[in-house]
Order: C-alpha cells, then sequence, then structure tokens
C-alpha cells in the first residue's frame, strides 16, 4: 500500500499509534519540507535521497510546511499594522499558558517568527522558474 499525508502533526496528534510498536500499522519512510521534523529524526528528507535534478522542486514544495497555517496580509499592509500583528504573533508563541492548552490538546507547535516565513516566501517565490512550478504541479496533480 503506497501513500502520502503531508502534515506529520495531524498524524501525530490523532493516529500516533499507528506508527508505534515492533510491527507498526504505518512507517514514516521519507520527510518533505523545510526543515526536518524533531519527531522523525531517522526519516531522511526528500531532498537528500532524491536525485539533485529535482532538488529545485523539492525544495519549493517543502516551502508549504513552513508557511502552513500561518497568517497573512494583502500586499500594501502598513508596516506598522504588520509590526503589530508580528508582536503578537510571537507573544503567543511564547505564551507558557498557549502552549500549555497545546499540548493537552495534543496539539504540537513548531513556529517561525513572521520575518522568517517572509523570507522563506520570498526565496520560494523568486526562485519559482516555471518549469519549477510545472514540475512541482505535474508530482502533486499528476499532471502540468
Amino acid at each position: 500500500v503506497q501513500g502520502a499525508a503531508f502534515n506529520w502533526r495531524f498524524w501525530k496528534s490523532g493516529y500516533e499509534r499507528w506508527f508505534q510498536g515492533d510491527k507498526p500499522f504505518a512507517k514514516a519512510v521519507v520527510q518533505v519540507g523545510y526543515f526536518k521534523d524533531t519527531d522523525l529524526p531517522d526519516v531522511p528528507m526528500l531532498g537528500d535521497v532524491a536525485d539533485a535534478k529535482y532538488k529545485p522542486m523539492i525544495n519549493f514544495v517543502g516551502t508549504l510546511g513552513l508557511i502552513g497555517r500561518g497568517l497573512a496580509a494583502p500586499a500594501g499592509t502598513p508596516k506598522e499594522a504588520v509590526d503589530v500583528m508580528r508582536a503578537a504573533w510571537n507573544k503567543m508563541i511564547s505564551d507558557k499558558a498557549f502552549m500549555a492548552d497545546a499540548e493537552k490538546r495534543k496539539l504540537r507547535i513548531i513556529s517561525s517568527s513572521g520575518e522568517e516565513v517572509e523570507k522563506v516566501v520570498r526565496d520560494a517565490l523568486d526562485n519559482a522558474k516555471p518549469e519549477v512550478v510545472a514540475e512541482a504541479s505535474k508530482m502533486i496533480y499528476g499532471k502540468k
């Protein structure tokens, strides 16, 4: 059986038992993302095992994990408003009560600052040559 799941947090929070024991029901074999998940230290990154010609496409697709469920504002949002939202975000992800509540609900928080996410998005868009986007579309949807 083959399958793909692009959100380890979903599987970790709801189906962790599938991956446990001597004969697990399911096994993670490769990771796609911007960074290696700390829960999967022995599972290689796709970019580390794939042919070099696919790395630009893998890196492009891998940015989706970092962007994840972040917040976005439209182009032209005043810098002052962005600064307020980023400060509120950073305060939330460093709040001990918030983190404790997330843990209680079996939700993992792997946070990145707005500046970090913006840099990744800008880099991804700057390097999103048409052929890279076409190859990513083909990989994800099976067509161009």
